[in-house]
């Protein structure tokens, strides 16, 4: 019952958040259901591979994913998933687990920022690297749009490789700051890179001799299962709302990983 509790919860923080989902479902495995957390890493990103999938497949069909963005970000994500793989193997356990809680207390306390500013201004937006041309609704490319857009992308990916997250806690706040696109768009956007470098780091782990146990088998329908609803909810609930869901659930699970840590 609580894998499908926790399967079920990831999925709705992934649909509604595009990222929170799968911060959250690496901490979940470990603390909540006893996996290792090398057992708990092909696990969370298999369910977010397959559950960002259907969301991708979903926002291409509504014409809603910027799918050059989504490409080009995927495409920097699995040049950099390798490095984060490599890096796993060499730092150890306890300081990998340690920079994960420090960089969800981070990606915390920017989600409750976000949420707090509801709007961003004008002069912002003219400024931002990444315009929408209001003739073609496509983006302008400028130099300045491939960095940040490559970084966000480049970020993806060794985390996924090095934690098993999918990276949209990063994508998703990333592009609302230095682009005018829609929020909706921006998260379908993300998910379909979550679930590009996901499959892609899944891939090589596979490659490797990656295990998934039938045990997990629950979780990971039922986060495709959470997603779904996850991605009806949205259309009822205030955005800013939900940010500060997602960053009160993350800063929870930081201070839990951060008392067993200490207990260790």
């Amino acid at each position: 019952m609580l894998t499908v509790i926790f399967g079920l919860f990831v999925g709705i923080l992934l649909g509604l958040t595009g990222g929170g989902g799968g911060i959250v479902a690496l901490p979940i495995l470990m603390m909540g259901l006893g996996y290792s957390f090398e057992e708990a890493k092909p696990i969370a990103l298999l369910a977010i591979a397959l559950s960002a999938s259907w969301a991708a497949v979903q926002g291409l069909n509504k014409g809603i994913v910027r799918y050059r963005a989504a490409l080009y970000m995927a495409v920097i994500g699995f040049c950099l998933v390798p490095l984060g793989l490599l890096l796993a193997n060499y730092i150890p356990l306890t300081l990998s687990l340690t920079g994960f809680v420090c960089f969800l207390f981070y990606s915390a306390i920017q989600l409750w920022r976000k949420a707090s500013s509801s709007t961003k201004a004008t002069s912002m937006l003219s400024s931002a690297p990444c315009l929408v041309n209001s003739e073609t609704h496509r983006l302008n490319w400028t130099y300045l749009c491939f960095k940040k857009l490559g970084f966000l992308g480049g970020s993806s990916g060794l985390l996924s490789g090095l934690l098993g997250i999918g990276g949209g806690i990063i994508i998703v706040p990333g592009m609302t700051a230095s682009s005018d696109i829609k929020l909706h768009s921006i998260i379908a956007t993300s998910l379909m890179v979550v679930a590009l470098v996901s499959i892609s780091t899944i891939s090589i782990m596979a490659y490797q001799g990656m295990h998934i146990p039938a045990t997990s088998y629950p979780f990971i329908v039922m986060s495709i299962l959470g997603l779904i609803l996850g991605r009806w909810v949205i259309n009822y609930i205030p955005q800013p709302i939900l940010q500060r869901i997602c960053a009160a659930i993350m800063l929870c699970t930081a201070c839990i990983m951060t008392s067993q840590l200490i207990a260790k």
